[in-house]
């Protein structure tokens, strides 16, 4: 079993989802929209004290995991708010590209709000228990956070399936070795 935090970058909608997920089994156990408005005046308005303060409220989120992924930032998006989050957490962090992951659900086609109600029909089949969820009138972030888990749930299970085939080989001539 693999605990994954999944997150999708936002000032006033960054998306929290943690799920545990074991095989093709996905089980969504934690979602919440974060504004880092609300952090503001602490100490600064520096992106560089609100993150820390809004991952010090959620310590034992953060540390509970055992992966972290992050949807890579646009160049003029909150590319600031992903390498903070990418520099604290780097032991266990991946960056997904919004665009391998647009391609693995066969979104490579649509437009901005095709994607939303795409990702938002994926993510209901996960959350509709979800009363927070359900309850939001913007869904669509949770609902990237969530495509982004089922994503990298896939990576996952084929890295372990590749793991497993290696170590079961009936044939091990057939095993490529690289020279040294």
């Amino acid at each position: 079993m693999v605990r994954i935090l999944s997150i999708d970058i936002g000032y006033h909608n960054l998306a929290l989802v943690v799920a545990n997920c074991y095989d093709t089994n996905i089980c969504v156990e934690y979602v919440e929209k974060v504004s880092l408005e609300e952090y503001k005046y602490i100490y600064s308005n520096d992106i560089v004290d609100l993150v820390p303060l809004m991952i010090d409220d959620r310590k034992n989120i953060f540390e509970s995991v055992d992966q972290i992924i992050i949807e890579r930032q646009p160049p003029g998006g909150f590319t600031n708010i992903e390498v903070l989050i990418h520099y604290m957490f780097k032991h266990k962090t991946s960056l997904i590209s919004p665009n391998a992951m647009h391609s693995y659900f066969g979104f490579d086609n649509l437009n901005y709000e095709q994607r939303k109600e795409r990702t938002e029909k994926i993510a209901q089949r996960y959350l509709e228990d979800n009363e927070y969820y359900m309850n939001l009138d913007r869904k669509h972030d949770i609902a990237d956070a969530v495509c982004m888990l089922i994503y990298q749930n896939y990576i996952n299970s084929m890295k372990y399936k590749k793991k497993k085939l290696e170590e079961n080989l009936v044939f091990e001539e057939f095993a490529w070795v690289k020279p040294t």
